[in-house]
């Protein structure tokens, strides 16, 4: 399929999705709604992908909502209702593959929504992470202030999502908000070569051990215990 917003390939068990309107700063806007929705499908329905990578394409990951488009809407709370007639960050919540976001560059509002429901977050030097909307007189509307303190804390998250604070990638390491930092020269050449050597050398399943933490940790310990013994098994993910 061809696609507007968005590139897709799949090799090998890994799965990468390029947010592609550098444009626009790969800004998430209905079109970019639409065609991630169908991807995050096709990856759900391919038993072969094990690894799903995130990136963007031009200057950054992503400056998070197009803008631009909200005023096509009478209100921004209908703009926000017409985009998430599509539970597109439900979908990807509940995707089995282990989930990896690259950001390079910027990586704001929508987009740092998206990459806070990623398993791991990896960013080039000199990235910006931020949640602007309070500026602009709303709430985050695709799980800020729902997975933000579970990444950083409940104090940290609320400073940020207040003052709408950025965060250089070194200081967002500190915090927890990402798990590593790398040079911004061949930032992504770098990350692809990285996880493609993990998963060469991973002789397990990715998938069965992230159910296993997931699913897990929502159990109580002895059913936990049970649910693991069940997977180790080879029981069904």
């Amino acid at each position: 399929m061809a696609f507007q917003t968005v590139r897709y390939t799949v090799e090998d068990g890994i799965a990468e999705i390029e947010l592609h309107r550098p444009q626009q700063l790969n800004t998430y806007n209905t079109a970019m709604r639409d065609e991630l929705w169908t991807l995050f499908q096709a990856v759900r329905d391919d038993n072969s992908i094990r690894l799903l990578l995130l990136s963007g394409a031009g200057r950054g990951f992503s400056a998070g909502a197009d803008l631009t488009e909200f005023g096509s809407f009478p209100s921004v709370m209908q703009a926000r209702w017409i985009r998430q007639k599509r539970d597109v960050w439900g979908l990807m919540a509940r995707l089995k593959p282990v989930i990896v976001v690259a950001a390079h560059g910027f990586c704001l509002g929508d987009g740092l929504e998206m990459a806070l429901l990623a398993d791991f977050r990896i960013a080039a030097e000199g990235t910006t992470f931020a949640l602007p909307e309070t500026s602009l007189g709303f709430l985050p509307g695709a799980g800020g202030s729902q997975l933000l303190p579970r990444v950083v804390g409940e104090r940290r998250a609320l400073q940020l999502l207040l003052s709408g604070q950025r965060l250089e990638a070194q200081e967002a390491k500190r915090w927890g908000l990402i798990q590593r930092v790398l040079a911004a020269d061949a930032f992504h050449e770098h990350v692809r070569a990285g996880l493609r050597h993990w998963l060469d050398h991973c002789r397990l399943d990715p998938r069965r051990l992230k159910r296993a933490v997931d699913f897990g940790g929502e159990l109580p310990q002895q059913e936990g215990l049970i649910y693991e013994k069940i997977l180790a098994s080879g029981g069904i993910l």
